[in-house]
């Protein structure tokens, strides 16, 4: 990656990059795994990809190819229903075997399959919701799901048992991405299909046992992209299959367990591949619908480069476990708004009808830093009886909220949030208390020398009325000497 990216680096390991990149794509060709996405950093190296990409196609020259991936909670048995499913040789193991996100090429049967493509793309990813990986999950499972679900045609969304909990979170957030990057990326195409597989269901009346929580799944889902489209001003979405094609009463499949009996020595159910070959022609016949929509190789890695870009730049939405945990810190996110821009008004109130009022009264330049000293003063008091009540107020909401125990886990940073806020308040408005009071220590001495030079204008004028006066005198007298002189004459 750090060669491929490098300009200079690349052109002066011309040879070694050339040959790096045959080997991973002679590997690519003979049933080994490419990593897509780094399962320790969580991120996508795009040049290497891109390179390898390029040179695949290089390689086998102008083919097509579909994308199918599989996406469930960890240990949910995602590489092993694709083994079966594709003759691939992931790894399986319990706990978290896969890391990250790999992708293989397998061969297509035109004749067999009906499928017009070259290759089929299988995606394997990494199990959600890994608790070894703690309170970084959420975050790194739902952009792994988000990549997992753009990247793919057909997204097997693969289910332990009957329960849909688990994945519908995911999910919603998903589709959340998805519409917020519709916006900022139109060039994204995000028509999807997505198919259930619950594992380990022997039940035969397990589809009539599950129609409700499937149907309750799909009115989640639908209000989750109703409330999201409304938010983001989107009108044309208003359910989840107008942005992931899913039909209840056919994309849900039920496999039998895997094993007849108890591991290690338990046989392979003969059901379960019976089952997985009917899932398969299931995805086949779903994969029909993109005949039309073939992707060449470097359709594939624009496709890739596209949507890491948009995940990277919708990071926001990711931190969230669902669409009621996004909803929630939205609503609590507003009301934190709502208290802070009250309590800056109030503040702004005080400054201007206490602050600036005692400061612009004072008269005496020497005096004003006293004054100063005592605004400054009851400001604090004024921030801190305002802060401890916005704080309770703040309290009070968290405790009586109908989704209390949801949004508890932000009530400790919005406090410590808070008062942060009105410690920078207390520091904002006391340098606007001193620019205040420098305005005033400039105007009084204004005042001051304004006085001065019009007492000095004043004397020098009385002055010269004086002085005028006198002369005006002794010209008169002057004059009445002449005038007596001329009469004698």
């Amino acid at each position: 990656e750090a060669i491929v990216s490098s300009e200079s680096l690349s052109q002066q390991n011309l040879n070694f990059t050339s040959s790096l990149l045959s080997s991973a794509v002679q590997l690519l060709l003979h049933g080994h795994a490419l990593e897509l996405i780094d399962g320790e950093a969580s991120s996508v190296a795009i040049d290497w990809i891109d390179a390898v990409l390029k040179k695949l196609e290089d390689t086998v020259d102008k083919k097509t190819l579909l994308v199918v991936s599989v996406l469930g909670v960890q240990s949910s048995g995602k590489s092993t229903l694709l083994n079966t499913m594709f003759g691939l040789q992931l790894p399986v193991s319990a706990g978290r075997c896969t890391r990250g996100a790999f992708m293989q090429l397998v061969k297509n049967n035109k004749d067999k399959s009906g499928l017009p493509v070259d290759f089929i793309v299988v995606i394997d990813t990494e199990g959600l919701r890994a608790p070894e990986l703690g309170e970084g999950v959420k975050t790194r499972d739902n952009e792994l799901a988000t990549m997992a679900v753009g990247l793919a045609d057909v997204t097997i969304m693969n289910i332990m048992g009957e329960s849909v909990t688990d994945i519908s979170d995911v999910l919603q957030i998903v589709v959340h991405a998805f519409l917020r990057m519709r916006m900022a990326f139109q060039k994204l195409k995000l028509d999807k299909t997505c198919l259930f597989v619950h594992q380990n269901v022997c039940a035969v009346d397990s589809a009539e046992k599950t129609q409700k929580a499937k149907d309750k799944l799909v009115k989640t889902l639908d209000k989750t992209v109703e409330t999201a489209a409304q938010e983001e001003g989107i009108d044309d979405v208003k359910k989840f299959t107008d942005i992931i094609a899913f039909d209840a009463s056919k994309n849900v499949v039920f496999l039998s367990n895997l094993w007849e009996g108890k591991p290690p020595f338990a046989a392979v159910s003969p059901a379960y591949s019976r089952d997985v070959q009917e899932t398969k022609n299931l995805i086949l016949a779903v994969l029909q619908n993109f005949k039309d929509y073939n992707l060449s190789v470097s359709d594939l890695a624009v496709r890739i480069k596209d949507l890491w870009d948009a995940v990277c730049k919708e990071d926001f939405v990711f931190g969230f476990r669902n669409t009621l945990e996004l909803r929630a810190y939205k609503e609590v996110e507003k009301k934190f708004r709502e208290l802070k821009i009250r309590l800056e008004n109030l503040t702004f109130k005080w400054l201007i009808n206490d602050g600036a009022n005692k400061l612009n009264s004072c008269t005496d330049s020497n005096a004003l830093r006293q004054t100063l000293d005592q605004a400054e003063g009851e400001m604090h008091k004024f921030l801190d009886d305002e802060g401890k009540k916005t704080q309770t107020e703040l309290e009070t909401y968290f405790d009586q909220h109908s989704e209390d125990q949801l949004i508890f886990q932000w009530k400790r940073e919005k406090t410590q949030r808070l008062q942060r806020d009105v410690g920078v308040l207390k520091d904002e408005t006391y340098d606007r208390l001193r620019d205040i009071k420098e305005e005033q220590r400039i105007m009084i001495e204004s005042k001051g020398k304004l006085e001065n030079c019009q007492q000095e204008i004043f004397t020098s004028a009385k002055k010269l009325a004086e002085e005028l006066k006198r002369q005006h005198i002794s010209d008169e007298c002057e004059l009445k000497r002449v005038r007596d002189e001329s009469e004698l004459i």
